[in-house]
């Protein structure tokens, strides 16, 4: 089976073009937009109170594996774990009208 090598640019072009001109294509990128930087936020704020997955473990109850998981989007985290998750780390959710 032959290679091809990657070309980044082009293929940022073929996903920018196909994001502006599809509306499902469209909410599909914001949708993954919003959920990496949500989990990129839970382990920012995880590391900023110096806590280990396996301290957040010990203090949630929660297994290490899953708190891996909740940070890698690996599983579909519920809610309870979230909020364990949160609590265990010191914070709480927000939300807010745009």
């Amino acid at each position: 089976m032959p290679f091809k090598k990657s070309d980044s640019s082009e293929e940022e072009k073929i996903l920018k073009d196909l994001i502006e001109n599809s509306e499902e294509a469209r909410e599909a990128h914001e949708l993954f937009e919003a959920e990496y930087q949500f989990r990129k936020m839970l382990i920012e704020a995880r590391k900023k109170e110096n806590i280990t997955q396996k301290q957040l473990s010990n203090i949630t109850g929660l297994t290490q594996q899953m708190i891996s998981k909740v940070e890698t989007g690996e599983s579909n985290t519920t809610m309870e774990t979230l909020m364990k998750y949160l609590k265990g780390i010191g914070y709480g959710l927000n939300i807010y009208k745009l």
